[in-house]
């Protein structure tokens, strides 16, 4: 869950790149742009890239389903935008909006969320 990660998505790249054993270069390289270019996703001087690019550094640096999950949401935060995977669901699912501004409404309180959550856990996957 994002909220145990504390850093920036600059941050979280520099983090995993350097536990792959990897180089700004090799990373670079895989995206197809430019070593500068990328070293400023990095330090923070530029907004993450769009989705399709997020998936790929997802694959270059061999990210778990989770951490896929965190990057989405490091990505989103720095482009003041949802995380790239949410908004389809939440755009081909009226309930889910419904909830979300009802959620918003009431000022849902963490412990309200978390209690949701481990509602959804509990479900059958069939319901869902």
């Amino acid at each position: 869950m994002q909220g145990e990660y504390r850093g920036s998505f600059g941050d979280f790249l520099a983090m995993k790149r350097k536990e792959a054993g990897l180089t700004i270069k090799d990373v670079a390289r895989g995206l197809h742009i430019s070593t500068a270019y990328y070293s400023h996703f990095e330090s923070g001087e530029r907004k993450a890239p769009e989705r399709i690019v997020q998936d790929r550094l997802a694959e270059i640096l061999e990210l778990s389903p989770a951490e896929r999950l965190l990057l989405y949401d490091l990505a989103g935060q720095t482009r003041g935008i949802v995380a790239a995977d949410l908004p389809a669901y939440i755009n081909e699912n009226p309930y889910v909006r419904v909830a979300l501004r009802k959620a918003r409404d009431s000022k849902a309180s963490m412990e309200q969320w978390l209690n949701f959550i481990q509602q959804m856990d509990k479900a059958p996957e069939a319901s869902r």
